[in-house]
């Protein structure tokens, strides 16, 4: 079975791209280059999983949302 994951990007303070696999707690990778992104993202899950095994539980993604903390 062919198992498909989440990737969640965003852009720091230095333009770097930083995209995280919510469902591989730690799974992360930072590139400038968009082209380089989903190569990058498939090879840190790849090695993620070779090293961690399968997450016990799959999650469903379920959306992303941006709010600002109350100061």
């Amino acid at each position: 079975m062919i198992r498909q994951f989440d990737l969640e990007i965003e852009r720091d303070a230095q333009g770097y791209y930083v995209v995280s696999v919510p469902d591989l707690p730690g799974c992360r990778v930072r590139t400038r280059n968009l082209d380089e992104l989903v190569d990058l993202s498939q090879e840190a899950i790849t090695e993620y999983l070779e090293m961690e095994g399968e997450p016990e539980e799959a999650l469903d993604f379920a959306g992303s949302q941006q709010i600002c903390p109350l100061l």
